[in-house]
C-alpha cells in the first residue's frame, strides 16, 4: 500500500470501543496538528465489524482517511487473503479467503422461489452471489460450514442448474445466436444430454425439459445485457439484434413456469428490462430493494 493512499472509512466500520471523535477530529484539531491518526497499536484487528461494515447502508457520514493500520503487518497478511477478482464462491471458500457471510439474505430470497433481476454495476458481487447460489443448489454442504445458512438449508435436497454468463460466451466472434447455441449444447452434456430440437427458444425449452425431470431447474443468469451494451454507441444495429435474440431465449422462461425453481438474473442496466422481459412479466427486480 502506498503512503498517500486514501481509503474510504465510515464510523459503523468500527466497533463501539473506539471512540468517534478519534475517528473524526475536529477541523480545528486537524489544523493543529497534521498528524492526528492514532497510532498503529490502536486499531487492532478484532476492532474491524467486517460483516456490520458491509450490511450498514443508513451511514449519516464519511469521509477519506489515511489509516496507519493499513500499514501493518498484520493489515497486510489479512489482505494478501482478500478474494480481489475472484468469482468463484468455491474457490474462495476452499483456499481460505475472506468471505462476507450474505447467504441469510439469499436464503430470505430463495425461499419464495419466482424470477428475480437485479442490476448493479460491475465488481460488485454479482457474478459472486451466482456462484454461491449454484453451490447452495448443488448441495455443496462443506463449502457453507460455519456460515449463517448451513443449519437452514436441507441439504437432502438438490435442483439441476442451468447457469450462463454472457461475458463468458464468444458472441463478438461467433454471433450471438450461434454463441448461444454452442453454450446450450455445452450444458446439456453436463447432464449428459444431446439436443435434438433447432432454434434458440426451442432448444433452450427443451433443456429446461429434459432436466427437470431430475427436480425443478434452477436458471443462473449473469451478465444478461451484455451483448446489447457493449455495441451501444458503436453498432446500434447489432445492439437492437442482439436484444431480440435475448428476448426470444428469455420468453421461454415465462411458457416453462411450472418446471423452474427459481430464475436470477444480473446486469449492469435495467434499461433493457421491458424490452427483452415483455414476456416474463412476474419479473420482480430487487435493484432497489433495501436489503
Amino acid at each position: 500500500f502506498k503512503q498517500k493512499t486514501a481509503y474510504e472509512m465510515r464510523e459503523s466500520d468500527w466497533s463501539s470501543d473506539v471512540c468517534s471523535s478519534d475517528l473524526f477530529p475536529s477541523h480545528d484539531n486537524r489544523r493543529k496538528n497534521k498528524k492526528w491518526f492514532r497510532p498503529v497499536s490502536m486499531w487492532p484487528l478484532e476492532n474491524l465489524q467486517v460483516s456490520g461494515a458491509c450490511s450498514e447502508f443508513d451511514v449519516r457520514r464519511s469521509m477519506f482517511l489515511r489509516i496507519p493500520y493499513l500499514c501493518s503487518a498484520e493489515f497486510i497478511k489479512m489482505a494478501a487473503k482478500l478474494p480481489l477478482g475472484l468469482q468463484d464462491f468455491r474457490k474462495i471458500i476452499e483456499n481460505g479467503f475472506l468471505y462476507i457471510d450474505k447467504t441469510a439474505y439469499l436464503y430470505k430470497m430463495v425461499s419464495n422461489p419466482g424470477a428475480y433481476f437485479l442490476s448493479r454495476p460491475r465488481r460488485f458481487g454479482k457474478s459472486i452471489t451466482i456462484s454461491t447460489l449454484h453451490e447452495l443448489y448443488n448441495g455443496s454442504r462443506e463449502l457453507f460450514k460455519g456460515l449463517w445458512i448451513e443449519d437452514q438449508w436441507d441439504w437432502n435436497r438438490k435442483n439441476p442448474v442451468i447457469r450462463m454468463s454472457f461475458t463468458s460466451i464468444s458472441y463478438q466472434s461467433l454471433g450471438l445466436r450461434d454463441a448461444i447455441d454452442q453454450e446450450l449444447d455445452r450444458i446439456a452434456r453436463l447432464h449428459q444430454l444431446e439436443l435434438q430440437t433447432r432454434g434458440i427458444g426451442a432448444r433452450f425449452r427443451e433443456l429446461i425439459d429434459r432436466i427437470s425431470v431430475s427436480g425443478k431447474v434452477v436458471v443462473l443468469i449473469d451478465e444478461y445485457d451484455a451483448p446489447i451494451i457493449n455495441y451501444l454507441g458503436t453498432d446500434t444495429a447489432k445492439s437492437l439484434e442482439n436484444r431480440d435474440v435475448l428476448r426470444e431465449m428469455y420468453t421461454v422462461l415465462k411458457d416453462a413456469d411450472a418446471a423452474i425453481e427459481l430464475v436470477f438474473l444480473t446486469g449492469v442496466s435495467k434499461f433493457s428490462k421491458t424490452g427483452i422481459f415483455s414476456g416474463l412479466n412476474n419479473l420482480t427486480d430487487l435493484t432497489m430493494h433495501p436489503q
